[in-house]
């Protein structure tokens, strides 16, 4: 089975959050959540400042404290 095919069979709802830098580029997010069954860009982006694992959760945090900002249920934001 293809890695596309993996993806495609994905159908809970699934946030992809971009990266900025030449390892996480933002055009393969976008990529990834086209071929996701019921996948979502997150609305925020990750850089690559962030060192630790604290960084992206910190990142990430206000985006899914902002009412109406999920496209999805909360139950599923991992």
């Amino acid at each position: 089975m293809t890695l596309r095919a993996v993806l495609a069979a994905i159908r809970t709802p699934t946030w992809v959050v971009p990266g900025t830098d030449a390892r996480h580029p933002t055009e393969l997010a976008e990529r990834v959540v086209r071929v996701l069954g019921d996948g979502h860009l997150a609305p925020v982006s990750v850089s690559s400042g962030l060192r630790t694992a604290d960084g992206p959760a910190s990142a990430i945090a206000p985006a899914l404290r902002v009412p109406g900002r999920l496209t999805m249920s909360p139950r599923t934001v991992c």
